[in-house]
């Protein structure tokens, strides 16, 4: 499992963000918040999910959980800044016989791929 630090330090250049902009945005002063990328400070579950939700993450991806199915991560970007987890909940959605059609679909999409 991935350290906390790591990933919040991660996704906040990855959004080029500032500790001082994600602490603003969490109500703490810049030195709690850069204690949490350092390590040296646990980070509170509150803080946790508000990270997640400012990232558009899951709490399992931010904690370093593995989130993956047969190899696959669901929450990883699958289309631009779809995730397969929202393709999947999309299709969820279907009504049973639109779900067959669209299974249909892909299947003849993933033969006929030149």
């Amino acid at each position: 499992m991935e350290q906390i630090s790591f990933r919040i330090k991660e996704l906040r250049k990855k959004h080029n963000l500032s500790q001082k902009q994600v602490a603003a945005y969490l109500g703490i002063p810049q030195k709690t918040y850069s204690n949490y990328e350092r390590n040296t400070r646990e980070i509170p579950a509150v803080y946790a999910v508000s990270l997640a939700q400012l990232y558009k993450v899951s709490v399992d991806s931010l904690l370093g959980i593995n989130t993956s199915a047969n190899g696959i991560d669901l929450n990883a970007a699958f289309l631009q800044n779809v995730s397969l987890k929202t393709v999947l909940i999309h299709m969820h959605r279907l009504d049973h016989h639109r779900r067959q059609e669209l299974i249909r679909f892909l299947s003849y999409l993933t033969q006929h791929n030149s």
